[in-house]
């Protein structure tokens, strides 16, 4: 499943092998292709791939619990989880840009799901919807360009398809 390609025509993305586990991947723009798992992992899923040929996406624990890793394009991998681990119940990183934050979503115990992103030093923030927008009860995050503005959308009052598209400016504004 490819889902990204970046300037240089790299792709990356994840396989699902004979026996349904995912691992993530990376074709060049030359055509050469590499697979590779987090370590320790049931499944790692590539998602965002961007133009230095860093990746990130998630990984399925012995649990099944979603984390988020990023790949930097000398295949170091970081792991990370976006909420408190007391209170988590998954992390799904979807892109990340060529400054290597990473943006995604994750979901508490309580159900409710918030963007954040994940800076290279790994400070992790919360992206999500301001009250004056209405009562928001998810926000999700879906992609970041180089200068860290970040887009996605929200749901309104708990009830979809009611929700609010976003973008959130590098200093945080909406």
């Amino acid at each position: 499943f490819a889902e990204s390609i970046n300037a240089s025509g790299a792709i990356g993305g994840f396989i699902i092998d004979q026996n349904l586990q995912a691992h993530g991947f990376l074709r060049t723009g030359s055509g050469s292709y590499a697979t590779f798992d987090v370590p320790g992992a049931n499944s790692t899923f590539g998602r965002g791939l961007n133009d230095d040929g860093g990746i990130t996406g998630e990984y399925l624990d012995t649990n099944n619990l979603p984390h988020g890793y990023v790949r930097a394009n000398d295949g170091t991998i970081t792991t990370f989880d976006a909420g408190a681990p007391s209170t988590l119940s998954g992390t799904l990183s979807r892109k990340v840009n060529a400054g290597g934050t990473a943006v995604g979503t994750y979901t508490d115990t309580n159900s409710p799901s918030h963007g954040f992103t994940r800076d290279a030093n790994g400070t992790v923030t919360v992206v999500d919807l301001p009250a004056s927008s209405g009562q928001v009860t998810d926000t999700f995050a879906d992609d970041i360009n180089a200068s860290g503005v970040v887009v996605g959308e929200g749901v309104l009052n708990g009830t979809l398809p009611i929700g609010q598209s976003f973008l959130r400016a590098a200093d945080g504004t909406y």
